[in-house]
């Protein structure tokens, strides 16, 4: 059976319009597919979700696939939002659920070096090491928003928390597919018991997934 979800998210920010490139990014996390039909502000009016109404209480869910009791995620596919070791797993009541084990950097437990930048890698939670001094001055600089950035710092797209960009040499402003990814959301790892419960998502301004759910009443 398919069945369409009528568009439902809730913003914390007093004020805070409806913007398809933020309060969505559940629908596009679970794999949903828009409508073709659209509101006053361009956003489908609804999405069709059929991978969560099926789901199988035997099954793990995430990024739109499925997981056996059993198997373990592609370390690829959650590397971006610093989880690891992500498995499904049957829990006490019968039930699938994922474990996991999350990844602190490093650089979470030291000290900022003045004079140095940290690189990242696409689709990598923690940095691949550090420049410093005279040596950034070897490096390539990018340009993202009025900010300069040098080669392998992460930078944000103004106005879309939902996109991570990395400078490289050959970045280019008008044309950002190349350098940068779209963000990946995790709460059907952490909070799939929201979801299950027919939860709507709280999104915060400037923060691409959903900061908090709202439980029925």
């Amino acid at each position: 059976m398919r069945r369409s979800f009528a568009l439902l998210v809730i913003t914390c920010c007093a004020g805070a319009a409806l913007a398809c490139n933020q309060p969505i990014r559940h629908y596009i996390s679970m794999g949903c597919t828009p409508s073709a039909q659209r509101n006053a502000e361009g956003c489908p009016v609804s999405y069709d979700c059929p991978n969560v109404v099926g789901r199988r209480s035997d099954k793990c869910y995430l990024f739109g696939k499925s997981y056996a009791i059993g198997e373990k995620v592609p370390d690829d596919e959650t590397s971006s939002i610093c989880t690891a070791l992500v498995n499904c797993v049957e829990d006490v009541d019968k039930s699938a659920k994922f474990i996991y084990a999350h990844v602190d950097c490093a650089e979470f437990f030291r000290p900022w070096k003045e004079g140095c930048i940290r690189q990242y890698a696409a689709s990598r939670c923690c940095s691949t090491g550090e420049v410093c001094d005279a040596d950034k001055d070897k490096l390539a600089k990018c340009s993202l928003g009025g900010h300069t950035y040098y080669e392998g710092e992460n930078m944000q797209v103004p106005g879309d928390p939902c996109r991570s960009c990395y400078c490289d040499a050959g970045f280019n402003e008008k044309n950002l597919e190349g350098s940068c990814v779209e963000q990946k959301c995790s709460f059907e790892i952490y909070a799939v018991d929201k979801l299950q419960a027919g939860a709507a998502p709280v999104y915060k301004d400037g923060i691409c997934c959903p900061w908090d759910w709202r439980t029925r009443k």
